[in-house]
């Protein structure tokens, strides 16, 4: 596991597990809160593609806010082909 060089999110862990399962992605933890894994290659400018890793079925209230959404997204799409590389 490894932290993510492409980008920095102020107050999320962005991660990376070598030797992870298809398809591409990598993590996002909110400590204490919530950990998503983010499919970075399926991202669109529409949409953040992201399941819950924990909590398992999260309430409404849990995970990524809008705006924590919106500052992935902007990464994702920015730094994709670097994403990739690492």
């Amino acid at each position: 596991m490894s932290k993510i060089s492409a980008f920095i999110i102020p107050g999320l862990d962005c991660l990376l597990f070598s030797n992870d399962h298809y398809p591409p992605h990598f993590h996002i933890k909110k400590a204490g809160r919530w950990e998503i894994r983010v499919y970075f290659l399926s991202c669109t400018e529409q949409e953040l593609n992201y399941k819950f890793k924990f909590p398992k079925k999260p309430n409404r209230d849990e995970g990524p806010t809008g705006r924590e959404r919106r500052d992935i997204l902007k990464a994702v799409l920015k730094h994709r082909a670097a994403l990739l590389k690492e």
